[in-house]
């Protein structure tokens, strides 16, 4: 479980990285990370600082698909976090 834990602290860290990234491009008018890149990060575990960037940076407002992607996504990591303690606590009543 440690190495999950850091895993998932370092996915977001990153995620949270490039989505900053992404919005001082956009700013600059340089080039930009791509969605999918960002998606990429969010399924590997990076989503929860995704949806944190969303409101730091105020970044993706008005991208209704890319929300809707984002918020499957978090749905998808939470039925697999729930998934995961339900295997845990049965495998400890055992």
């Amino acid at each position: 479980m440690d190495y999950f834990f850091w895993y998932l602290i370092v996915i977001n860290f990153i995620s949270f990285i490039y989505f900053g990234l992404d919005k001082h491009a956009s700013i600059r008018g340089r080039q930009r990370v791509s969605e999918s890149f960002l998606h990429l990060l969010e399924a590997m575990g990076g989503i929860f600082a995704i949806l944190l960037a969303f409101h730091i940076f105020r970044h993706k407002r008005g991208k209704f698909r890319y929300y809707i992607i984002s918020y499957i996504i978090l749905f998808l990591w939470i039925l697999g976090i729930l998934g995961y303690f339900q295997i845990s606590y049965e495998l400890m009543n055992l």
